[in-house]
C-alpha cells in the first residue's frame, strides 16, 4: 500500500489532477459559503428588518400610485397583474375589505399580518408586499461564483507556476552545463517526472564526461605508442640502410660477407614488418573499442 502511494506521489499528472480537484472543492465551498450561508444570514438577520419593511412599504405606496393613476376599481385592483410584471422582485398580496376585516376579527390575526389600505375608485382594498430577494440573491450568487472562480485560480495557478519554474530551472541548468562543460551539475529536487528527467540528464552528462575522458586517455596513449614505435622503427631502419649502403658502395665484398649483410638486412626488414604489424593491430583494436558503444548508457558506465 505504501509503495502504491509512493508511486502515485511521484506522478506529476496525478498531482496536478489532485490539486485541480482540491481547488474545485475549495471553489465550490467558497461559492456555497458566500452565496448561501452568508447571503441568507444577511437577508434574514433581524438587523435588516427595518430595511425590508421600508422596502415593503415603498412597494405598497407605489401600488397605490398605480391604482390612482389608472383609476382602478376594487375588482380591477385585486385582479391586476401588470404592476406585478413591472415589479417582478416584489410579491404583492391583496385582500378585499370584507375578508380583511374578518381576518382582523379572528383570534389568529397577528401584527405581522397587517395590511395597508389601498384606495380604489369605488372603495378600498388592503395590500401588503414581500420581497423574496431575487435581485439580492442574484448579486450574492454572482459574487459567490466570482469568489469561487478566483479561489480556484488562486490554488491552481501557483502550483502550475511552481511546476513551470522547475521546468525552466532544469532548462537553465542544462543550458549552463552545455556551455560550462564539467563544472556545472544538474540538480532538481522532488521525486516526480521532472526530478527523474533531471537525474537522467545528469547521469548522461556524467557518462558523456567519462566517455570524453576515456577518449582523451586513448588519444594520449596512442600518441605515446606512435612515439615509441617510431623510436623502435628508427633503429632497424638505420641498420637496414647501413647494410644496403655497404652492399652497394663496397665493391670488394666477398661472397660470404655479401651474404652476411644481405641476411642481416632481411632480419631488420622482418623486424620492421613485425613492428608495423603491431602498430596496425593496435590502431585497429583502438578503433574498434572507440566505436563499439554499449546498448545503454548504464551498461557503458558499468563496463567503463
Amino acid at each position: 500500500m505504501n509503495r502504491k502511494l509512493k508511486l502515485v506521489s511521484q506522478r506529476l499528472g496525478i498531482k496536478m489532477l489532485a490539486i485541480a480537484a482540491f481547488a474545485l472543492i475549495c471553489a465550490w465551498l467558497g461559492h456555497y459559503l458566500l452565496s448561501d450561508v452568508i447571503a441568507e444570514w444577511f437577508f434574514y438577520n433581524s438587523k435588516f428588518d427595518a430595511y425590508w419593511e421600508a422596502k415593503s412599504d415603498a412597494a405598497v405606496q407605489d401600488f397605490q400610485k398605480y391604482v390612482t393613476n389608472h383609476n382602478l376599481s376594487t375588482q380591477n385592483a385585486l385582479t391586476d397583474t401588470e404592476w406585478n410584471k413591472q415589479n417582478s422582485d416584489i410579491f404583492l398580496f391583496t385582500e378585499p375589505e370584507h375578508l380583511y376585516e374578518e381576518k382582523i376579527a379572528s383570534t389568529e390575526f397577528e401584527d405581522e399580518d397587517k395590511y395597508e389600505i389601498i384606495y380604489c375608485s369605488d372603495g378600498v382594498i388592503y395590500a401588503t408586499s414581500y420581497s423574496p430577494g431575487n435581485s439580492y440573491f442574484f448579486w450574492w450568487n454572482t459574487a459567490g461564483l466570482l469568489f469561487g472562480f478566483f479561489l480556484f485560480l488562486g490554488i491552481l495557478i501557483p502550483f502550475n507556476a511552481y511546476t513551470i519554474h522547475r521546468i525552466n530551472k532544469l532548462y537553465q541548468q542544462v543550458l549552463l552545463s552545455s556551455q560550462s562543460g564539467r563544472n556545472c551539475s544538474i540538480k532538481i529536487g522532488g521525486r516526480d517526472e521532472i526530478a527523474k528527467l533531471g537525474n537522467e540528464i545528469e547521469f548522461m552528462r556524467i557518462s558523456l564526461l567519462s566517455l570524453l575522458e576515456n577518449e582523451e586517455k586513448m588519444r594520449s596513449e596512442r600518441e605515446q605508442m606512435v612515439a615509441s614505435l617510431s623510436h623502435d622503427l628508427r633503429t632497424p631502419l638505420t641498420k637496414l640502410t647501413g647494410y644496403l649502403e655497404i652492399m652497394i658502395h663496397k665493391k670488394d665484398l666477398t661472397e660470404a660477407e655479401h651474404k652476411l649483410y644481405l641476411t642481416k638486412a632481411i632480419e631488420k626488414a622482418h623486424h620492421m614488418k613485425i613492428l608495423t604489424d603491431e602498430l596496425f593491430h593496435k590502431f585497429v583494436t583502438e578503433t574498434e573499442n572507440r566505436f563499439e558503444y554499449p546498448g545503454s548508457v548504464k551498461e557503458f558506465s558499468q563496463n567503463g
